[in-house]
C-alpha cells in the first residue's frame, strides 16, 4: 500500500489511503493524516496506518471499520482521484474498481489451510476476485490456488532493506552498516522469519531474536525484557522494523536501549509495466 500510493503521488496523482485501522483505541472514521501533519498517535490510528502516514508525505490516511463511511470522509475533505483500500480484498461492502492481491507461495506450500487452522481468510476460488496477483519472491503457488490466477496479470516482488533510522526516526545510514554487526532483532510481525532473514541478507550477526505477537503493543516491561538480552548476548545493536518502532520508541526506559529501525522497501519486477496495468484498469487519469 505504501510502495503503490508513493508511486501514484510522484507521478501526480491525489491519492488517499483508507484503512480499518487494526487494534487501535478509537472507533468510526478518524483522519490519522491530512497529508501535512500527524493527527493521530499509533495506539489511536493503529500502527500501520501511523505508519504509512508518518512515511507518505502529501496522502491523507483515513482509518474506519466501516470502509464506506472512511471514503465519504475522503472524499468530502480531500477528493482524491484514487483511494487505496489497505487490507481491503476480503470489504465487499464498499465498490472498487480494482483489486490486487499479494501471495506468498512458500507459505502457501506448508499450509494452505482456512482460518483457524491455517493462514488463508478466503476459499482459494475467491481469487477470481482479482484484477492483478503479486507474487512474493516469485514463488509458484499450490495448484489448488494458481488454477484461479492463470488468467490473471502478475508481477513477482520482494522486500528489500532500505536504511536504517535512529530512536528519533532521523537518517543513521544504509544497510551496510549491518554488515558484521552484533546485533539482536526484535519484531512484532505477522512474518518474523521475512524480517530476520531481511537482516541476515545484510549481513548482520544476529545474536539474538524476540519475536513478539504481531501488532504488539510494547510496555515498559518488554523494554526490560530486550534489555536483558542485549547484556546477555552481547549485542551492539537492537534493530526492529517500522511498525515496532514508532510503538517501542514511546516507552519508558527505551532511552537507555541502542535502538535502530531498519526500514523496508518494496521491489516489484516489471515496475513500470505494473504501474501502467494499474492506470488502464482503474481508469485513473494523469
Amino acid at each position: 500500500t505504501l510502495h503503490l500510493a508513493d508511486r501514484l503521488k510522484n507521478m501526480g496523482i491525489k491519492v488517499a489511503i483508507l484503512s480499518r485501522g487494526y487494534q487501535r483505541t478509537t472507533t468510526g472514521p478518524k483522519v490519522v493524516s491530512d497529508g501535512e501533519r500527524l493527527l493521530m498517535g499509533p495506539s489511536e490510528a493503529g500502527d500501520e496506518p501511523y505508519l504509512m502516514a508518518r512515511r507518505l508525505e502529501g496522502v491523507p490516511v483515513v482509518v474506519s471499520e466501516r470502509r464506506t463511511l472512511g471514503a465519504e470522509l475522503l472524499k468530502e475533505r480531500f477528493n482524491p482521484q484514487a483511494i487505496i483500500l489497505d487490507d481491503g480484498f476480503q470489504h465487499l461492502a464498499i465498490e472498487r474498481d480494482l483489486d490486487i492481491v499479494l501471495l506468498d507461495g512458500r507459505i502457501l506450500h506448508e499450509n494452505p489451510y482456512l482460518l483457524p487452522a491455517g493462514p488463508v481468510r478466503e476459499p482459494a476460488s475467491s481469487l477470481k476476485r482479482a484484477d492483478i496477483v503479486l507474487l512474493k519472491g516469485g514463488a509458484a503457488l499450490p495448484h489448488g490456488f494458481a488454477h484461479y490466477i492463470n488468467d490473471k496479470p502478475q508481477w513477482a516482488f520482494h522486500y528489500k532493506a532500505g536504511g536504517l533510522l535512529d530512536k528519533a526516526f532521523r537518517e543513521a545510514g544504509g544497510p551496510e552498516l549491518l554488515e558484521g554487526r552484533p546485533i539482536l532483532a526484535v519484531c512484532g510481525i505477522a512474518e518474523p522469519a521475512s524480517f530476520f532473514a531481511t537482516l541476515e541478507a545484510c549481513g548482520a550477526e544476529i545474536r539474538g531474536r524476540l519475536a513478539f505477537p504481531d501488532h504488539h503493543g510494547y510496555t515498559s516491561e518488554d523494554v526490560a525484557a530486550i534489555k536483558e538480552s542485549v547484556e546477555k548476548t552481547g549485542a551492539e545493536w537492537v534493530v526492529t522494523t517500522e511498525k515496532d518502532g514508532v510503538k517501542l520508541t514511546g516507552c519508558k526506559g527505551v532511552d537507555g536501549l541502542p535502538l535502530f529501525v531498519l526500514t523496508v522497501d518494496v521491489a516489484i519486477d516489471r515496475e513500470e509495466e505494473f504501474m501502467a496495468k494499474i492506470m488502464e484498469l482503474s481508469g485513473i487519469e494523469t
